[in-house]
């Protein structure tokens, strides 16, 4: 088998590929025994792209698979398509084609596997001739504009596996013999039509079958016994019909369902079904992750064996008549994403306790979880939620204990969590949070359930910081002060040794090692580096700050005399700081601080 990847005069025996992209889909023409492609008059090479597969057939290579998918191809098919007489798979689907189906494809069947037209604008009835491809296994017509209905010869394809003409304008019904002519089907799609009647029962003879999508008709009657009959079945989607039931065991058919256990997507919603939701229903699969039962007529209560079903993500039973409680077991489904509950005539109070721990639930937070104002509890550690905290969440003013550590959750701590006064634990451990720490509730009364560690930018010690950019400046100032208070150090010690050969024999010498602690304690000023401050201070360490005032931070110390100072870092950014500065120096004169 060869692939022609490049397209500029190529040859492979008589096998000419030619690419044309402009106007009409002028397929193919025919060149004595060896078709050659062209689409329009012009010939324009195509590099790189292998849509075309050739085979050796006796002395001639010929074209056994065209693929033309989603290259925005407009214009109509040719009816001389059906000139490849050696072409096994055919798909145009996902361009812009339009116009009517060549009946001529119909020449290919003693060798056409594939076809493929879907997710085009293709219009007109679907070609009855279609019935004579004897050996295909894969029609997809979806997504046209096809009306008309489906020819009996289409149902008696005996090898079709895979068989979808959803989303068009199909009328009629589907044969009740359809699992008897179709023994192999696995994937049936027939949604968004305008199809009649009912659901054939020997469709759910199909043994092997693992898709049946038949939403969005005007389906009715029962559904038919015999889905016991199918445990490959991962899909099974009859919504939106006038699928009716009566009596309380109106939904017992999904009992039938529990030996599905690929079954992954369950839809009968936006029917006239009636009755209780079977205790069964918690027997399903385990990988069923979307359930969806609202707009029907069912009623009594959501069994607890609902929380049996530990990989359902969506669960929808919002228009309907059920009462009772909403069972706690629905804290058990750690995958749940959407609960639909709407329209319905629950009473009872919602669960007191949430625990969505342990998931892989992502983005922010919903606003919605304020109008649980009975939930007590709220677990959702673990997760990869993002975004802020959300302002109503100060409005669960039931909430005891709230765990939303180890997400990805930003920006500060609602300050309305204060007010909380119920709550008596909370963990924000583990996130990117910033800012203050609210002054009040449960962050003072109950500190040691109280968790924010691992958050770097939350200010866990007294007031917060500047921005870098500010810290940079307060460092520049006190490094100028600090060098300014060396400078004067120096200019003392200078003075000094003057004064001490002026003054020989005076005894200065002899009593100058204990002046410096004595005149300390005593009022005299004493000069100080930086470093000795940083010292001090334990590198300003916010244990050390005791206080705060308009231009900067105070921090105790101790200098190595082990005399406690008080240092005061001033903050230049803050407007008239160095004239507040300069004013308390000329106080310090006189004063001691």
């Amino acid at each position: 088998m060869c692939y022609c990847k490049y397209f500029s005069d190529y040859r492979l025996g008589h096998c000419k590929q030619y690419f044309h992209k402009q106007g009409g889909l002028d397929l193919i023409q025919v060149r004595g025994q060896s078709p050659s492609i062209f689409l329009g008059p012009k010939l324009i090479p195509l590099l790189q792209l292998d849509w075309v597969t050739c085979n050796q057939i006796g002395q001639t290579q010929r074209v056994v698979s065209l693929n033309l998918s989603g290259l925005e191809l407009a214009g109509t098919i040719n009816p001389h398509v059906g000139k490849l007489t050696k072409l096994q798979v055919l798909d145009l689907a996902r361009n812009n084609l339009h116009g009517p189906i060549p009946s001529s494809i119909s020449n290919l069947s003693s060798t056409l596997i594939r076809l493929n037209l879907g997710t085009n604008r293709l219009s007109g009835t679907i070609p009855s001739e279609l019935g004579f491809l004897y050996k295909l296994k894969e029609l997809d017509l979806s997504n046209n504009q096809l009306t008309g209905t489906v020819a009996l010869s289409i149902y008696n394809i005996s090898s079709l596996v895979l068989f979808t003409v959803a989303s068009n304008q199909l009328w009629g019904e589907i044969p009740s013999n359809i699992g008897h002519t179709l023994p192999n089907l696995l994937y049936f799609r027939n949604c968004f039509n305008l199809l009649t009647g009912n659901i054939p029962m020997s469709l759910h003879n199909v043994s092997g079958i693992r898709s049946i999508r038949m939403s969005n008709n005007f389906l009715k009657g029962t559904v038919p016994p015999g889905l016991s009959n199918l445990p490959f079945l991962e899909t099974y989607n009859i919504g939106f019909n006038r699928i009716v039931s009566y009596g309380d065991d109106g939904l017992n058919f999904i009992t039938s369902l529990t030996n599905s256990t690929r079954l992954n997507y369950l839809a009968i919603d936006e029917n006239h079904l009636q009755g209780v939701i079977p205790e069964s229903i918690g027997n399903l699969s385990k990988v069923l992750s979307k359930l969806y039962i609202g707009g029907n007529r069912i009623y009594g209560n959501v069994p607890a064996s609902i929380g049996q079903l530990s990989g359902l993500a969506l669960l929808n039973v919002s228009y309907n008549s059920i009462s009772g409680e909403i069972p706690s077991e629905i804290g058990q489904l750690k995958e749940l994403q959407m609960l639909g509950l709407a329209r319905n005539k629950m009473s009872a109070p919602i669960p007191n306790s949430l625990d969505l721990s342990d998931n892989a639930l992502s983005g922010s937070i919903p606003s919605s979880f304020a109008k649980c104002t009975s939930l007590e509890e709220l677990f959702m550690a673990r997760n990869t939620l993002s975004g802020s905290l959300p302002n109503r969440l100060a409005e669960m003013r039931g909430l005891e204990i709230l765990d939303l550590s180890s997400n990805q959750l930003s920006g500060s701590i609602l300050d309305e969590l204060k007010e909380l006064h119920a709550l008596s634990y909370l963990n924000l451990s583990f996130n990117h949070l910033e800012g203050v720490i609210p002054n009040g509730g449960v962050f003072v009364k109950n500190t040691s359930n109280v968790h924010l560690e691992g958050n770097p930018k939350l200010c866990l010690h007294g007031p917060c910081g500047k921005s870098g950019n500010q810290r940079r400046k307060v460092l520049v100032l006190v490094l100028i002060v600090a060098a300014a208070l060396v400078t004067l150090a120096v200019c003392t010690v200078v003075g000094c040794l003057l004064y001490v050969r002026k003054h020989k024999g005076s005894g200065y010498e002899a009593t100058s090692r204990e002046t410096s602690s004595f005149d300390l304690l005593n009022g005299k000023h004493q000069c100080v580096t930086y470093e000795e401050l940083r010292v001090a201070t334990g590198n300003f360490n916010q244990e050390n700050l005791i206080g705060s005032g308009g231009f900067g931070f105070v921090y105790k110390g101790y200098l190595r005399e082990g005399i406690e100072v008080a240092v005061k870092v001033l903050d230049v950014q803050i407007k008239g700081s160095w004239k507040s500065f300069l004013a308390e120096c000329e106080a310090l004169r006189s004063a001691r601080r």
